[in-house]
């Protein structure tokens, strides 16, 4: 039976290799990213997350040669225009937020590249396989677990991950419920996330996890009374443009489309 219909079914050897490539990089996206804020400041690291879009991008065309209407170009570089003059213009610390690490630089450049590498290969999945989202969820999830184990029981300066994890919640108990209720919140995200990917693509999905930020730190000036710039205020207007670009056009192309007709 079909992996859309039982997400439970066993898939195939080329499928197995897929999700496992998917669960590689998912799973070794995050050590690269939270090792860079070691080499380099927040600000630095938020404004290169900015530009999540581009490599979404690049790895969809160059690897798995997929082809985006002009549009979307357009609206990428808007969006990531946008937040990122938009990080740029909320810095407060001028001075830290230009120097950086060029090895920190690197470190977010293959964060990037792996991010944009499994967002790539979960539409190629998606496409390819007709699998679906709870399928998909589930076997990330089993696979990231494995890699994460053997992770977490290989001996480092003769003590393993899970056991300085362990040690630590037992020195601050309270913690496990802060630790719950991430993994919870974590889990009830994965299902939208990861139905959003499979009914609108990985691009949508970044786009709307990229303007989040923007639209989080928007929210947080009005209902706080934070001071917004001019800077701010165009590149909010930047980033809607690049948002509203895509729907302008259908919506334009439909009517041509009932024209004609």
């Amino acid at each position: 039976m079909s992996l859309l219909k039982i997400p439970f079914t066993k898939p195939s050897k080329w499928l197995n290799l897929r999700l496992i490539q998917v669960s590689l990089s998912n799973t070794f996206a995050s050590p690269f990213g939270y090792h860079a804020l070691a080499h380099i400041n927040y600000p630095t690291f938020v404004l290169a997350k900015s530009c999540k879009l581009i490599p979404v991008i690049l790895t969809g065309t160059l690897i798995y040669r997929k082809s985006f209407r002009w549009y979307k170009y357009v609206s990428v570089g808007l969006i990531t225009l946008g937040v990122a003059c938009f990080t740029v213009a909320s810095t407060t610390d001028k001075k830290s937020a230009s120097s950086s690490s060029l090895y920190g630089i690197m470190l977010v450049l293959v964060n990037l590249f792996l991010d944009g590498l499994t967002n790539s290969t979960q539409d190629h999945i998606f496409k390819q396989y007709k699998l679906s989202s709870w399928a998909m969820m589930l076997y990330m999830n089993f696979f990231s677990t494995l890699l994460m184990l053997l992770y977490l029981l290989v001996p480092v300066f003769h003590q393993t991950e899970l056991s300085a994890g362990l040690f630590f919640m037992r020195r601050h108990p309270s913690a496990i419920i802060d630790i719950f209720l991430f993994c919870l919140c974590g889990s009830l995200g994965q299902i939208f996330i990861f139905g959003m990917m499979q009914h609108f693509g990985s691009l949508a999905l970044v786009s709307v996890t990229v303007t989040r930020k923007l639209f989080t730190i928007v929210v947080s000036c009005i209902c706080f009374s934070h001071p917004i710039n001019y800077a701010q205020i165009v590149s909010v207007l930047i980033a809607f443009a690049g948002i509203s670009l895509e729907s302008f056009v259908k919506d334009k192309e439909k009517w041509i489309d009932r024209k004609e007709i």
